[in-house]
C-alpha cells in the first residue's frame, strides 16, 4: 500500500539570511525523509499563507532584531512511501472493520468543516491548508477508497469534492496540492481545469 504525506518546511534564519543556502537545506530536508523510506511526488516553494498571529509574530521578531532573524517561507513537498500490511491486518475481523469505518467518517465531516472554515475566511483558517492536504490524501490511498469517498462527500453535504478543493485558491500549485490524490489515482486530468476521467 503507499501513504503519501504532505510537510512544509520553513525555518528562522539569522544574520538577515545571507547565511541560507536554500539548495543545500532543501537537498538535506529530501535526504532526511529519503532514508526514512519517503520518496517526492511533489515539489513547491510555499507562497507565504499564514495566519494573523504568525505574520505578527512575524514582523514583531523582525523589527526588534532589525532583520536580524528573519523567517524562511521555505518549500512543501508532498512525498510517498510503500507501506507492507502485515498478513494479520489482512485477515481483520467484521468487528473491527465498524470501528474504521466510523472513524473514517468522522474524518470526512472533519474535512467538510475544513474546507468551509477555510472558505469563511475566519481568523487562522488559512492554516487549515495542510490538515485538507493531509485528510484528503489519507482517506484516498487508493481508487477505491477516493471513490468512495467523493460519493460519502456529495450524498451527505450535496457538494462535488474536487470542486470545492479547487475553489479554495486561486493559485494552480496550490489547486494541484489539494486535488492531487485524484490526479495520482486517474480519476481526474492532471492538467487544469483537472476535470473528472470518464
Amino acid at each position: 500500500m503507499e501513504k503519501n504525506k504532505y510537510v512544509e518546511f520553513r525555518k528562522w534564519v539569522p544574520f538577515w539570511g545571507l547565511l541560507l543556502d536554500s539548495e543545500t537545506e532543501v537537498q538535506k530536508f529530501i535526504d532526511q525523509n529519503n532514508k526514512n523510506g519517503w520518496s517526492v511526488v511533489q515539489f513547491q516553494y510555499t507562497r507565504p499563507n499564514f495566519s494573523i498571529g504568525r505574520i505578527i509574530l512575524i514582523l514583531i521578531v523582525t523589527f526588534i532584531t532589525l532583520g536580524f532573524m528573519s523567517y524562511w517561507v521555505g518549500i512543501s513537498i508532498v512525498f510517498k512511501k510503500d507501506v507492507n500490511l502485515n498478513d494479520s491486518n489482512n485477515t481483520s475481523t467484521q468487528a473491527d472493520t465498524k470501528p474504521e469505518t466510523a472513524v473514517k467518517n468522522d474524518e470526512i465531516e472533519e474535512l467538510n468543516s475544513l474546507i468551509r472554515n477555510y472558505k469563511g475566511g475566519f481568523f487562522g483558517a488559512k492554516t487549515n491548508k495542510d490538515k485538507i492536504i493531509e485528510i484528503t490524501t489519507k482517506l484516498s490511498n487508493n481508487k477505491e477508497n477516493a471513490e468512495s469517498l467523493l460519493q460519502y462527500y456529495e450524498s451527505n453535504f450535496d457538494k462535488d469534492l474536487i470542486s470545492d478543493l479547487k475553489s479554495l485558491s486561486s493559485n494552480y500549485s496550490d489547486i494541484k496540492s489539494y486535488v492531487y490524490p485524484f490526479i495520482k489515482l486517474g480519476i481526474i486530468a492532471e492538467e487544469y481545469p483537472h476535470d473528472r476521467i470518464v
